[in-house]
């Protein structure tokens, strides 16, 4: 039975291509010419491409690659849920942020000293 993050991989990724590039160091030194050349159709791994070329990814390795990923997302989730609703978890009214406020308990407002 295949995991989540797996599933995942595969769903965003035609199988074919990632073994082809992605397994293969000499092929994915060659993918961007055989982008240029328009030797890549249907070419369903663009994201792992963006992400091997920024090196975010260890190209030859599924294994490496895989838990590379599963790190990357953990560490975007713990960062998201650091910053996501933080008017609520700081439990902070509407109002109390406002720039635009002519109230005196607006933290940051324009021309307050």
């Amino acid at each position: 039975m295949q995991d989540q993050h797996t599933a995942s991989l595969e769903k965003q990724n035609s199988r074919e291509d990632f073994n082809k590039y992605f397994l293969n160091v000499a092929n994915f030194k060659n993918l961007a010419e055989d982008c240029i050349n328009g030797n890549v159709k249907n070419f369903n791994c663009r994201w792992t491409a963006w992400r091997a070329y920024l090196g975010l990814l260890t190209v030859g390795d599924e294994a490496k690659m895989r838990e590379e990923v599963k790190k990357q997302r953990a560490y975007y989730a713990g960062e998201y849920d650091k910053y996501v609703n933080y008017r609520s978890k700081s439990k902070l009214g509407v109002m109390d942020d406002n720039p635009l406020s002519q109230s005196d308990k607006v933290r940051f407002r324009y021309g307050k000293s």
